[in-house]
């Protein structure tokens, strides 16, 4: 609900960079490994459950995405990848901005019940959702605090912002 999608994807247009997102890995990923889409949709942007856990199935999933993405980022530079804890195992790497869109609980929820059509519950039980995931993944993987603004170059309220305005910025700071 922080228009992080709609800024990537202008991001991609308006810079003509690659877009990594979970529409890409879903139709790339498995191929390259040779592996089940079902495991990919199982463990995307997602916390382990128990048995993962126990059998290190996740970890194993998890190094052979990070090396997915360093493949993709040593053929093309020029990209934007769209979550799946980037910033974390990317950290190191120079020449990376780091971008965190937040906006407003009220605002998230507005803007889920808009775009999937479902009323305020089901909207607050998605972000939390979503949310939890996230902090989940991001502890167990890395030790991490997900949404940490420090983990963070800049992080960009997208309450009152347009996607325009916004990529202008992001634009500006990657010509410096």
């Amino acid at each position: 609900g922080s228009l992080s999608k709609q800024i990537g994807l202008a991001l991609k247009e308006k810079l003509g960079y690659e877009f990594i997102s979970g529409k890409t890995i879903n139709s790339e990923f498995p191929e390259m490994f040779d592996i089940n889409r079902s495991q990919v949709e199982k463990f995307d942007e997602k916390a382990p459950g128990l048995l993962a856990r126990l059998t290190n199935s996740y970890e194993k999933y998890n190094n052979l995405f990070k090396f997915y993405i360093f493949e993709k980022l040593l053929k093309n530079p020029d990209c934007i990848v769209m979550g799946r804890c980037g910033t974390f195992f990317l950290k190191d790497v120079p020449g990376l901005l780091r971008l965190r869109t937040v906006s407003s609980e009220d605002v998230k929820i507005k803007r889920i019940m808009e775009r999937y059509q479902v009323d305020e519950r089901a909207a607050k039980k998605m972000v939390a959702h979503k949310e939890l995931e996230r902090t989940e993944q991001a502890k167990y993987l890395y030790n991490a605090t997900w949404g940490k603004p420090s983990n963070y170059d800049i992080s960009i309220n997208t309450d009152k912002l347009s996607v325009d305005s916004i990529c202008a910025m992001v634009k500006g700071l990657i010509a410096e």
